[in-house]
């Protein structure tokens, strides 16, 4: 499980932190997304996307290409529709994933805006540990940097 901590971390190893999160995301789509197609699961993929093509390193270079693509304002929601069965869970925690990461690395803020805070407290009552480690995560990585 891919984490950005909010412990102080050297440039570098936020980076390479972030470059991992775009290969897991593009990779856990590719196995998770053969048989989607539906709405929730395209909003994850245009998120993958954006996220795989942020060009630059740093906080600021992060937080501006989240903010452009308004990307957010489709996942956030999106997440939330996809529910939490035995059958999304994966999909879900590849989402989540996502977005704990971006808010550990410079857009917080974005993620807080676009419902993300709402969403890691709902699933904190998730009946699957892997949903419920994403959801304390993800309201960590806000609280730390809000």
């Amino acid at each position: 499980q891919e984490l950005t901590t909010t412990a102080p971390e050297t440039k570098r190893a936020a980076t390479t932190t972030l470059r991992l999160t775009r290969i897991s995301l593009m990779t856990d789509l590719e196995a998770e997304l053969t048989a989607g197609g539906d709405e929730q699961s395209q909003a994850i993929v245009d998120f993958a996307a954006v996220v795989e093509g942020i060009r630059g390193d740093g906080e600021r270079v992060v937080m501006n290409t989240v903010e452009e693509s308004a990307l957010l304002v489709a996942i956030v929601p999106a997440l939330r529709r996809i529910g939490d069965t035995d059958a999304t869970e994966a999909l879900l925690c590849t989402g989540l994933s996502g977005l704990v990461n971006l808010a550990g690395f410079g857009a917080a803020h974005a993620v807080f805006t676009a419902g993300g805070l709402d969403l890691f407290l709902e699933l904190l009552a998730s009946p699957h540990p892997n949903v419920q480690f994403y959801a304390v995560a993800g309201i960590e990585n806000l609280m730390s940097n809000k």
